[in-house]
């Protein structure tokens, strides 16, 4: 095996700039680790084994099998390990490599009933490279939008460089050859931060194969020479007949076993419990592989029955199925319904773990899930192919003593993929994806139009089926701003009337209107800069208390929520005018102490967020003589 060229390239620091290595592990913040593994490594083979299936000229067992298997080398084995990974070459330039200079940990996210991965990852005149665009392409949306398949490839990659403490990944694969002319394929990633070596500023990104003195520099390892060190590498073999699929090597592994195997039920349960997917996780070493069971999880049960419903497979009499229908006009100008999907609910028996609440609480669960992400009562599993649960939506003022299941349609699923962000974990009718989509195509609907009156119905039924009903307002509780800005969004825009100055006594609080401030992973941080005036014939200066309330309303909803309830953080501080405090910021309210003078504005900067992109916000602000 001639590999006396095996080496690492990094890449320089141009004039021009470029992504660093930095950018790719940035995807899936706010995400835990996990559950970002388990949705993209397995929903990429899932990819795979749809093309494999759909290419192949025979008949081919459709079930894609996933194997996670964790490895520890001491030792000898360690030292052999470091030496052919060229570990010297890497230390220095990221703290999680200088921590494997003792034991080494491993995972292998290995897939078979795959296609594998075509094309060399440095050749660009390749018509489908998939290499490349999993490993070396940012944001790459060319993964062909067929029925069937999840996401897009160039962002997944995100999931494994965040699991790996080292942030180093190394990729072996074996494909037909009659599709690409070489059947084996090994290549090495790393993607730090930007840093120095030698004098040379890097951006981070590098590149382990073979040198080379071309444009590129480097090569990936091909043919009988990749098999065998792949073999060094402890890849599981491949060379049986059939064989194809990937294996990817994340050195320094951030998870355990049973945290990965959690994760795997709970975002893939459809597919496993029809057959459709198998998982094996493996600790060598230290006992049996484990298997995921999601039958046996209490938090999954009422949302397998509500699956079964929607599906027609199981009547019960505490669940109900309804389907999710859209009327959308046509070329002709008739209206013709169109099935966006169908879903079952379920009601809650009284023993159910967690029906006295439907929201998660402060803990994280056990595959360490924040607040909010994972299942529980009052909530919807979203569900589209390839049979994985996209999120767990909590729909307001839904009673908890209830649970759903959506699936979603498959003429319709390629409009949900592109409504989700990076993550994969929400649909969105405000996606940029959407942009000049039509759902039916050929239609004159804008296809986010679909999607919003998907969770508008869906909202809707659940809370009518749950028994939940819109809370009464309380006595005495008026919020003036607050029913002016539902008045805003509920109502038809006319000519509104000149606004009369304020009377003796009343504060003038204008330009209340927030706007999206920057967006990241499906989330909104909104600001605004709303101005105070003192009342027009105050004589003297006062002090006086803001006091500002923050909430937010769910497309599907006509009631607000105040955003305390969910934590979500709210600072102001003062751009012009004297206040003892520059800044303050609370959970979805802050209170402000401010001195107006005669004649002088006030004017303040607040953000709100950051926030799910699918719900409305929307601010009150009050302003109150202090108490002496």
């Amino acid at each position: 095996m001639a590999l006396e060229n095996l080496g690492w390239l990094f890449d320089r620091i141009l004039p021009r700039g470029g992504a660093g290595g930095a950018a790719y592990s940035h995807t899936f913040e706010g995400s835990a680790p996990a559950d970002a593994l388990a949705r993209e490594a397995i929903q990429n083979s899932v990819d795979a084994g749809h093309r494999r299936s759909r290419e192949a000229a025979c008949d081919v067992d459709t079930r894609v099998r996933v194997k996670f298997r964790f490895k520890t080398l001491e030792r000898k084995e360690a030292e052999d390990f470091r030496a052919i990974l060229r570990y010297e070459e890497l230390v220095g330039r990221h703290p999680g490599v200088d921590s494997l200079r003792e034991k080494v940990r491993l995972l292998y996210v290995e897939d078979y009933g795959t296609a594998g991965l075509l094309g060399n990852p440095v050749d660009f005149s390749a018509l489908r490279n998939d290499f490349r665009k999993l490993f070396l392409e940012l944001g790459e949306t060319g993964k062909p939008a067929e029925k069937g398949t999840g996401g897009s490839f160039g962002l997944g990659k995100g999931a494994l460089v965040m699991n790996s403490s080292s942030r180093v990944v190394v990729a072996f694969t074996r494909v037909d050859p009659a599709s690409d002319g070489v059947e084996y394929r090994l290549m090495g990633f790393a993607f730090f931060d930007q840093h120095e070596r030698g004098g040379v500023r890097h951006t981070g990104r590098g590149f382990f194969g073979l040198l080379t003195e071309d444009e590129a520099g480097i090569a990936p390892v091909e043919g009988e020479a990749a098999r065998g060190l792949a073999e060094r590498f402890a890849f599981s073999d491949r060379s049986s007949p059939g064989m194809y699929g990937t294996s990817i090597l994340l050195i320094g592994p951030r998870i355990q076993p049973k945290q990965l195997l959690h994760a795997v039920e709970t975002w893939w349960w459809p597919a496993l419990i029809e057959d459709r997917l198998s998982v094996e996780v493996l600790d060598e070493g230290n006992g049996e592989p484990l298997y995921p069971h999601p039958r046996r999880r209490s938090d999954l049960e009422a949302f397998i029955q509500a699956f079964d419903v929607a599906l027609g497979k199981t009547q019960i009499p505490e669940g109900k199925r309804f389907d999710v229908s859209y009327t959308a006009g046509g070329r002709n100008g008739r209206a013709s319904p169109l099935g966006l999907g169908v879903a079952g609910f379920v009601r809650l028996d009284a023993g159910r773990p967690g029906q006295e609440r439907a929201d998660d609480g402060d803990e994280a669960d056990a595959s360490g899930l924040p607040p909010g992400r994972a299942p529980g009562p009052g909530k919807v599993a979203l569900i589209r192919e390839p049979r994985m649960v996209v999120a767990y939506h909590g729909y307001r003022n839904v009673k908890a003593a209830a649970v759903g299941a959506f699936v979603a349609d498959p003429d319709f699923d390629p409009i949900l993929r592109k409504s989700e962000p990076p993550a994969h974990d929400a649909w969105s009718s405000e996606s940029e994806r959407l942009a000049g989509e039509k759902f039916p195509e050929g239609s004159d609907r804008d296809a986010s139009a679909a999607v919003k009156h998907l969770h508008t119905r869906l909202g809707a039924k659940f809370r009518e089926f749950s028994g939940a009903k819109s809370p009464p307002p309380e006595p005495g509780r008026g919020l003036p701003e607050l029913e002016r800005l539902l008045g805003d969004y509920l109502r038809p825009k006319v000519k509104e009337k000149p606004t009369l100055p304020p009377r003796q006594g009343d504060f003038h609080i204008r330009d209340l209107k927030l706007r999206p401030h920057s967006r990241l992973g499906g989330r909104v941080l909104y600001r605004t800069e709303p101005v105070i005036s003192p009342p027009t014939k105050a004589g003297l200066g006062m002090d006086v208390v803001v006091t500002l309330h923050a909430w937010i309303q769910e497309e599907d909803s006509r009631e607000p929520r105040t955003a305390a309830e969910d934590a979500i953080p709210l600072k102001v501080s003062v751009l012009e005018g004297i206040a003892p405090a520059g800044e303050v910021q609370g959970n979805g309210s802050a209170e402000l102490q401010l001195r107006l003078e005669p004649g002088r504005e006030t004017k303040l900067r607040v953000h709100i967020g950051p926030v799910d992109q699918l719900y409305r916000v929307g601010l009150t602000v009050a302003v109150a003589p202090k108490s002496s």
